[in-house]
């Protein structure tokens, strides 16, 4: 027999189980695009982050890892379009007129800078699921069309200043173009 007790201590085992393996709660595709919408509409969701990229790499549940996928996706180019994550070259900042200013400055460059190492990570990740031999042909072809996507937004949104700034976006060593290029050279089965 069962007891409230019991069944509230297996609850709270199972709950802590979750948290150590990086998610939160279970995401379902709702709450996927729920956190892509609340990513969206303010910075302080930011960690919310994580748990999409984590969805993204590890879900069981292959329809949650597709939307966290498209959701990442999205985020990162609307990110950049904004101007928060720095995808080209960036430009120079003026000198900030007292402290305060300077603190802000300091404190967005610092989340442009975790923002810019949660995309490089997400393109690496893109780049392992295309070349996995293991990895469903849905989530292969989502991550080869993401590839193609964030190159075309890192080529779109270079900053001019350079000679020629595009070649310079889609030969940066970190950039969605070569991580496409190395998984596809270097894949162990055939791309979808």
């Amino acid at each position: 027999m069962v007891t409230k007790a019991s069944s509230k201590a297996s609850k709270a085992g199972s709950k802590a189980g979750e948290a150590s393996a990086g998610l939160s709660a279970p995401l379902s595709v709702a709450s996927v695009r729920a956190t892509e919408e609340r990513l969206l509409a303010d910075r302080r969701h930011a960690n919310e982050l994580i748990d999409l990229l984590a969805a993204s790499a590890s879900a069981a549940d292959v329809s949650v890892r597709l939307a966290a996928t498209q959701a990442c996706r999205a985020l990162f180019v609307a990110w950049a379009e904004a101007g928060s994550l720095p995808l080209g070259a960036e430009e120079a900042a003026a000198e900030p007129a007292d402290e305060a200013e300077a603190r802000q400055a300091s404190a967005l460059e610092a989340y442009r800078e975790w923002l810019r190492d949660k995309y490089d990570r997400f393109v690496a990740a893109l780049g392992s699921q295309l070349g996995a031999a293991a990895e469903s042909p849905e989530l292969r072809v989502l991550a080869l069309d993401s590839l193609m996507l964030l190159a075309s937004a890192e080529v779109r949104l270079a900053r001019p200043g350079a000679a020629c700034p595009y070649y310079a976006a889609l030969g940066a060593s970190r950039g969605a173009l070569g991580a496409g290029m190395l998984a596809m050279a270097s894949a162990k089965a055939a791309l979808p």
